[in-house]
């Protein structure tokens, strides 16, 4: 679970770096570091637009989300 104040340092932090310093961070996939920045202020946006205050991130993907909600497993 992130929340919004957290996502924002992120997104602050993430775009003061240059390209090498975002590759060195743990946990970032170095052919990742050209888009995160990107990724982290488009999810904060959504944040922003929908009114929530913190989302839950999951390393299943988009389709296993979907098959649970219609199953209606949480």
């Amino acid at each position: 679970v992130i929340n919004k104040n957290q996502l924002s340092e992120l997104v602050d932090k993430l775009y003061s770096m240059d390209i090498e310093q975002i590759k060195n961070l743990n946990g970032i996939q170095a052919e990742r570091a050209e888009v995160i920045s990107g990724g982290a202020l488009c999810l904060l946006s959504i944040i922003n637009k929908i009114g929530v205050n913190e989302i839950t991130v999951s390393e299943r993907d988009n389709l296993e989300g979907y098959l649970m909600v219609k199953a209606e497993i949480r």
